[in-house]
């Protein structure tokens, strides 16, 4: 990939004020992929190099610099799906990128109904077992998080919720165990600081 394209997207990246994760989740792509476009080590598709125009409100020749770019780019398209299948094979970050499709496609919710009424008529812990059903937007949540690499989908004051409400009614720690909800902003506030200073550095 040409390298003045490469610094194209690294501007164009940096003046919508995102960081390669955000740009990596709106196109539902991994960090290491925008990663390797910025380093012209590899070339975004045809559907990417769409998306990037459309997102950056360009079109594919002002995203693209020229027509001679434009032409390499198409060149170089069906190259660059070899060499991603190269680096999938290789690389055990994409792997895991990969493998959480069919986590996402996991049917979660059936098995949480399943246990929700064995746990019910078998152990006769109704009052209990409805907290389950919170463990769905929680386990979702940790998937995409995982999947795009931005710990910002995953609900964590849902999670703080259902180990409150799992451990009062279970141990009737109703009066005690609010403190853990202070988690919930430092949580944040320690993301936030994170990525502040990953967003100062370039990365």
């Amino acid at each position: 990939m040409n390298i003045k394209i490469a610094n194209r997207l690294v501007e164009l990246r940096k003046k919508h004020n995102l960081s390669q994760e955000e740009l990596a989740s709106k196109l539902g792509v991994s960090r290491q992929a925008v990663s390797k476009w910025e380093r012209a080590e590899s070339s975004p598709d045809t559907d990417n190099l769409i998306s990037l125009a459309k997102l950056y409100n360009k079109s594919l020749d002002e995203l693209l610099l020229n027509d001679e770019n434009t032409s390499d780019i198409k060149e170089n398209s069906q190259n660059e799906k070899d060499t991603v299948i190269i680096i999938n094979s290789d690389n055990n970050d994409d792997q895991k990128y990969n493998k959480t499709n069919f986590w996402l496609d996991f049917p979660y919710t059936i098995l949480i109904v399943i246990i929700f009424f064995i746990t019910g008529l078998v152990w006769d812990l109704w009052h209990i077992a409805w907290t389950f059903f919170i463990t769905i937007p929680i386990y979702y949540s940790l998937i995409r998080a995982i999947k795009y690499k931005n710990i910002y989908y995953f609900t964590y004051p849902v999670f703080v919720v259902f180990i409150y409400l799992l451990a009062s009614l279970i141990w009737d720690l109703w009066g005690k165990l609010w403190i853990i909800f202070i988690t919930i902003p430092l949580y944040y506030g320690i993301i936030r600081a994170v990525r502040k200073s990953r967003k100062q550095i370039g990365i």
